[in-house]
């Protein structure tokens, strides 16, 4: 009888952990904070950046051949102008003399850039200019700046503005920095240099941006670099928007101190903004 009125007992205490082991599986894990980037959000605002800084040179780099003073018409069959880069263009005969080849060449060793006033730079881009289809096309040979290189090509429509140039085309390109590869494509959308304020602005840009092995889609709205006085390349306005299999939606908006304070406001998924230090990641 003794071990009748304690069988309930027994039963329950060998039964509860096996249903507790049963109900497990189904506890659904703590969703993401939504004001908290994971190590691989993290690594898409880096890539990301890192884009930026490619197509900011990139597009600085382009927009020295167009020069609104030229009357094509008129252009001598050679020119050179320029120390930190030297800028030469040649005719070209198979194009009727309505293209030109163009080099835009640093040196082997770094000179301090005209275009990226802070930084120095070695290496080449070599291409095609046509002024009267207002096109060109270049490749960018080990163009390095501050260590960062870039390689790869643009092909672009330009248009003149009132301190620098529009461009809108395909880039091509690949950026290293810190030993890392990051692979930058996009087609389309308005890149503009402002040579007053050595200030690039990234209009409206999709591009596909990889590195290592992660592949982001990167959306670039009204973004502006200046090189002057800003080492760490960070924007001073716009937003930039990145999707990609492993990351939450992210949105960074920037404002005038991000260059010197390194903030800058993120969204993750539709959340609300909070402030992250890009510097710090």
């Amino acid at each position: 009888m003794r071990v009748r009125r304690h069988l309930p007992v027994i039963v329950v205490a060998l039964t509860l952990p096996f249903l507790m082991g049963q109900a497990c599986p189904f506890l659904q894990p703590p969703p993401p904070s939504q004001t908290e980037l994971t190590p691989e959000e993290q690594t898409a605002i880096e890539a990301a950046l890192q884009a930026t800084a490619a197509l900011s040179q990139a597009a600085g780099i382009t927009q020295l051949p167009v020069n609104p003073n030229i009357d094509p018409e008129e252009e001598p069959p050679v020119t050179t102008e320029g120390t930190c880069p030297v800028i030469a263009t040649e005719a070209s005969a198979a194009a009727e003399g309505r293209s030109r080849n163009v080099t835009i060449n640093f040196g082997a060793a770094a000179c301090p850039a005209a275009p990226f006033p802070g930084l120095s730079c070695s290496g080449s881009a070599t291409g095609t200019l046509n002024r009267f289809a207002a096109t060109l096309s270049l490749t960018f040979n080990n163009l390095s700046c501050a260590s960062q290189t870039l390689n790869g090509q643009v092909q672009a429509a330009y248009e003149f503005a009132p301190a620098g140039a529009n461009l809108n085309g395909t880039f091509n390109l690949t950026w290293t920095s810190d030993g890392q590869d990051i692979a930058i494509t996009g087609q389309g959308g308005l890149l503009g240099f402002d040579r007053a304020t050595n200030a690039t602005t990234l209009g409206v840009f999709n591009a596909s941006v990889s590195a290592s092995d992660a592949a982001y889609t990167v959306g670039f709205t009204n973004v502006v670099l200046a090189y002057q006085n800003n080492p760490d390349l960070l924007p001073s306005s716009g937003v930039i928007t990145i999707t990609g299999p492993t990351i939450r939606q992210l949105t960074i908006r920037f404002n005038e101190n991000s260059p010197t304070t390194g903030e800058a406001e993120v969204r993750i998924a539709g959340g609300p903004f909070f402030t992250v230090n890009l510097l710090a990641l």
